[in-house]
């Protein structure tokens, strides 16, 4: 239920990737994971300042501050240069939200639907959940993040069949997440020398006057 992969064939491949390139898939896993941590622990707006930036742009709403997870699959998406695009949806499951990450495909296309291809939806938890070989029925446990970055794995060696540097894909994917954090505090301490130089414009004013 929370990793959904609308394919057999694309999801048997994911599976083969899985047992075949693991310790590659974990290396990218990681430092998503370990960017959502950063993110969150960071400062108190940035969750919501960061997935503004990359979905929306300078303008930032609080409501973006859960959508951390699906910002930086985009960002993944963006570096591996693989034809899909990121968005999510909430999924109420009894007294629970459950966020999911939707991955639509940007290469195929539904007449009168453009792009509105679902290739996957998984939740942004990080929950254990099992996927099932459909051929072998074998039953295979994976967080649902890992699941994620797989299927963006299977897609570039897969289907374009391009190799994956895995290092240098890293090294783009943590200078490009820093870069929009650098710009993010940067902004917000230009702002507060604006705020604090205008208090002291309007203060100066008073005791002059």
């Amino acid at each position: 239920m929370f990793l959904i992969i609308f394919d057999e064939k694309l999801q048997r491949d994911v599976i083969i990737a899985m047992d075949k390139d693991n310790a590659l898939i974990k290396k990218m896993y990681e430092s998503v994971k370990e960017w959502i941590e950063t993110i969150y622990l960071k400062d108190y707006d940035l969750p919501a300042k960061f997935a503004s930036k990359v979905f929306i742009g300078d303008f930032w709403d609080f409501a973006m501050e859960v959508r951390v997870p699906a910002a930086l699959f985009q960002i993944l998406i963006d570096i591996l240069k693989v034809p899909l695009w990121v968005s999510w949806a909430d999924m109420e499951l009894g007294s629970d939200i459950i966020r999911l990450v939707i991955l639509y495909s940007s290469s195929s296309k539904v007449s009168g639907i453009p792009g509105k291809v679902v290739v996957a939806q998984f939740s942004d938890d990080d929950r254990v959940i099992k996927m099932t070989d459909p051929k072998s029925n074998k039953k295979t446990a994976i967080s649902t993040l890992f699941g994620g970055v797989a299927i963006l794995y299977t897609i570039k060696t897969k289907y374009m069949k391009e190799k994956v540097n895995v290092n240098e894909i890293l090294e783009k994917y943590n200078k490009k997440v820093s870069e929009i954090i650098n710009e993010i505090e940067k902004s917000e301490e230009e702002s507060a020398l604006t705020d604090l130089e205008t208090e002291f414009t309007q203060g100066g004013s008073e005791i002059n006057g």
